[in-house]
């Protein structure tokens, strides 16, 4: 098992964890609220999750780990993505005011992307984690590893 997958997997989790602190955790909030430090742990999150990407692609890793760990790695990557996306488009919504069907696809678009970033993509690098730890278990088994 290549020890860099293994090293970024899991400091991606610790930064999945630190960001739900962010979110839901009053103390922890306003460490970084109204400052510019406020996307800082998303950005890392990106980051993470493209390194792991890149990593998970260029190894010879077997199937079913190898789809979990993209599944987790496309999930990180897709949420700082996605808030992008929603914010261009709400702004373009705001901007179109006066075209109607801009306007109104362009709100379309920034709930959908909003949904994605918030919903969909926390769902999937979840379901992506806790593969990846199975098959991770799992192979430290065969191979007669302690994880």
């Amino acid at each position: 098992m290549n020890r860099k997958i293994i090293t970024f997997f899991w400091l991606l989790v610790l930064n999945f964890i630190l960001i739900l602190c962010h979110m839901f955790i009053p103390a922890v909030q306003d460490l970084l609220s109204g400052s510019k430090l406020f996307l800082l742990p998303f950005i890392i999150f990106f980051f993470f999750g493209l390194v792991l990407l890149i990593l998970t692609i260029k190894s010879k890793i077997k199937k079913p780990l190898k789809k979990y760990l993209l599944l987790t790695s496309v999930s990180a990557v897709s949420v700082l993505v996605f808030i992008v996306l929603h914010n261009l488009f709400y702004a373009l919504g705001v901007v179109a005011e006066d075209i109607k069907i801009l306007k109104i696809l362009a709100e379309a678009l920034h709930v959908i992307f909003f949904f994605i970033s918030i919903i969909i993509a926390p769902i999937g690098f979840l379901v992506g984690v806790i593969g990846s730890i199975k098959y991770i278990v799992k192979l430290n088994k065969a191979q007669g590893c302690n994880p």
